[in-house]
C-alpha cells in the first residue's frame, strides 16, 4: 500500500560544534506576545548563510540530497530557503504547526539535556473510520500502524528531516534553555511534468 515519508536522521561529525552552538546563543531572539508560553525566534531567518556556518549548511545540504534520492526517488535538487534558530526556555512549548511553501523541512538539535528538555512531537493526521479497542493483555498496543503521534528526543549533533506537511509541536520544556535550528527546502529551478501538466517553472515560458 503506502505510508508517511519517514523520519531521517543524521548525526553532525565535524569539529566546529562547539563554535556553531556558540554562535546561535550571541543572535538576538523575538518573543512571540501574543503567545506567553511559546517559544522565541531568531530574528535572523537566514542564519544558514553565515560563514560559521558552512560546515553546517553543506552537511544538511548533502541530507537533504540523500533523502531526496532515497525517500522522494528524484534528482530534483531541493534548497534551502529561509533558516532559523527556535529557544525553548523553561516553561515554553511551541504550538502544533507546519510548514508551508516547503517540500522537506528540517530541525538540527544544538543544546538539549536528556529527558528533561522536550523533543519534537509529531501528529498523526490519518482519520480512521473505526477506533478499534487494543488487547488487553497487550502491553505495547502503540506502533507505526497506530501511534496517534509520535516523539523524537532532542539530541543534541542531530538532525532531523521530515516532509514540510507533517504537523508538529515542542511540548513545554522542563529541562535546561532547548536550542534547535530549523530550516525549509524548495525545489530549485523548474520542476514537475509537462506531460503530466504538474510543470512549473520561476520564469515565464
Amino acid at each position: 500500500m503506502f505510508s508517511v515519508p519517514p523520519l531521517m536522521t543524521a548525526y553532525y561529525p565535524h569539529d566546529d560544534f562547539d563554535a556553531v552552538v556558540n554562535y546561535i546563543k550571541g543572535l538576538q531572539f523575538r518573543t512571540n506576545t501574543k503567545k506567553c508560553q511559546d517559544n522565541s525566534k531568531s530574528i535572523d531567518t537566514f542564519v544558514l548563510k553565515n560563514n560559521i556556518l558552512r560546515n553546517l549548511n553543506e552537511f544538511i545540504e548533502d541530507c537533504v540530497k540523500e533523502y531526496a534520492d532515497k525517500i522522494f526517488i528524484t534528482d530534483q535538487k531541493l534548497h534551502v530557503t529561509q533558516s532559523w534558530v527556535n529557544r525553548n526556555q523553561i516553561g515554553q512549548e511551541h504550538h502544533y504547526h507546519y510548514h508551508p511553501n516547503s517540500v522537506l523541512s528540517g530541525v538540527f538539535f544544538l543544546q538539549s539535556s536528556g529527558k528533561t528538555v522536550a523533543p519534537i512531537k509529531f501528529l498523526n493526521t490519518r482519520n480512521d473510520a473505526f477506533h478499534l479497542e487494543f488487547k488487553k493483555d497487550n502491553r505495547q498496543p502503540f506502533n507505526e500502524y497506530t501511534n496517534s503521534s509520535y516523539e523524537y528526543p532532542s539530541q543534541p549533533r542531530v538532525l532531523v528531516l521530515f516532509p514540510s506537511y507533517i504537523p508538529h509541536c515542542v511540548p513545554m520544556n522542563t529541562g535546561i534553555d532547548r536550542y534547535s535550528l530549523s530550516f525549509n527546502t524548495f525545489p530549485t529551478g523548474s520542476f514537475g511534468s509537462k506531460i503530466g501538466l504538474t510543470y512549473t517553472s520561476p520564469e515565464k515560458t
